[in-house]
């Protein structure tokens, strides 16, 4: 007869969401047709006690055809660099539009440094975030 043995030691090691569950948002939005690159206030989403769990960009209007965003561990936009950076895509751009995309990582993006955006002309970005650490 075969037996099973369950190892549940690494389990409680991995989890999806904090024990609060509760998901913040944080929006930047993009006026111009520039790259324009945020250093979110560490205030707001805090190094040590949130960590991402994903992003959405999308238009911030009609004009909008850079679709770009870039994610930095970084508490200033002077040290984004290819070094801090965690995450970077770009949504399909069509005529004077783009479509809205989003990502939800396999597990939360710990932040050491705090979080910087570079994004796109015309778009909006949501940082989808969770308190983990009071």
């Amino acid at each position: 007869m075969l037996g099973i043995a369950a190892i549940p030691a690494q389990a409680s090691t991995m989890t999806r969401l904090s024990e609060e569950r509760s998901i913040l948002t944080y929006v930047k939005q993009n006026t111009t047709a520039a790259r324009v690159d945020t250093a979110v206030a560490t205030t707001t989403i805090i190094p040590g006690k949130h960590r991402i769990i994903g992003y959405e960009i999308s238009p911030y209007n009609d004009s909008c055809v850079d679709g770009t965003v870039e994610l930095y561990d970084s508490a200033t936009t002077a040290a984004m660099s290819s070094s801090t950076i965690f995450y970077a895509a770009e949504a399909p751009t069509g005529t004077n539009t783009i479509s809205s995309i989003g990502r939800d990582f396999a597990y939360p993006k710990d932040i050491s440094n705090g979080l910087a955006i570079r994004q796109g002309g015309y778009t909006t970005v949501t940082i989808f975030y969770e308190r983990y650490r009071n």
